[in-house]
């Protein structure tokens, strides 16, 4: 695997956007990664021999689905584009296969709808670690050509990660691979719990001046879990169970007292 597929090459000055913060997050090589999450949005699974030489598995739609919240199941549409080339001017081919970037998830074509929901996703993560989480993208529709045709925002773990994503402007032309790093801190839930959801949600810009299409999409992503000060990875103990009041099955005793029927004869 190269060096600098993950890890934030010696030679940047930059990283990761730091979500939540004004500074990047470097990576460097002396940080653990546990992969939680690949998936191909949108599209089929693919397996290790089908990815790009790194033995990878990618999830495909069957499991994408299974983490959409219920508005973006009963909206969100499947744009594909099977006969594109991507071209791989901006990132190595070797970032994720060619199928990955041939399919999508995007909000739909209704931008009335489109503005009253957001395109989200939830993963259930240990708590109290950072993760890295990188996004694929790419604009294979021929509608979508010019910097500004689609618009949206990107939020992670309820925190804005970009406030204006442009497809177009990041890859420089439909049809080009582009990928967005990010690193968060996902904190413990309510009542400290171990186990809970990083969010990870696209919102439609709401402005139509600003934009061609209310629209958001996603070609493909991938989460990491970076190991913390101490070069831990284990996650934290699980939850126990609620407590059961369990009833005992045996009939219940009832107290018995013996009667005693007294005759008494009387005289005839």
């Amino acid at each position: 695997m190269p060096d600098n597929l993950y890890y934030t090459s010696p030679q940047s000055a930059d990283g990761p956007v730091s979500v939540g913060s004004i500074n990047p997050y470097p990576i460097e090589n002396n940080t653990a990664m546990e992969m939680v999450y690949r998936i191909n949005v949108g599209g089929s699974q693919l397996s290790f021999n089908r990815d790009t030489g790194m033995y990878r598995n990618w999830d495909g739609i069957q499991v994408d689905y299974n983490y959409l919240d219920d508005l973006s199941k009963n909206f969100s549409v499947l744009p594909q584009n099977s006969s594109i080339q991507p071209d791989f001017s901006e990132i190595p081919e070797y970032s994720a296969p060619e199928e990955v970037y041939r399919t999508a998830r995007s909000m739909g074509t209704n931008k009335t709808i489109n503005k009253i929901y957001n395109l989200t996703w939830g993963f259930q993560v240990d708590s109290t670690f950072y993760y890295f989480v990188r996004l694929h993208f790419c604009e294979f529709e021929g509608d979508v050509t010019l910097p500004g045709d689609r618009l949206f925002q990107i939020f992670i773990s309820n925190h804005t990660a970009e406030q204006m994503a442009d497809v177009i402007t990041w890859s420089r032309g439909n049809g080009k691979p582009v990928y967005k790093d990010y690193v968060v801190f996902v904190p413990a839930g309510a009542g400290s719990k171990k186990k809970v959801n990083l969010f990870l949600a696209l919102q439609a810009t709401p402005k139509d001046r600003l934009t061609n299409y209310n629209d958001a999409i996603l070609n493909g992503l991938e989460i990491f879990k970076l190991s913390d000060s101490n070069r831990n990875l284990a996650g934290p103990n699980p939850d126990p169970p609620p407590r059961q009041i369990w009833l005992s099955r045996r009939a219940p005793k009832f107290q018995t007292r013996n009667l005693f029927l007294c005759l008494r004869s009387s005289p005839v």
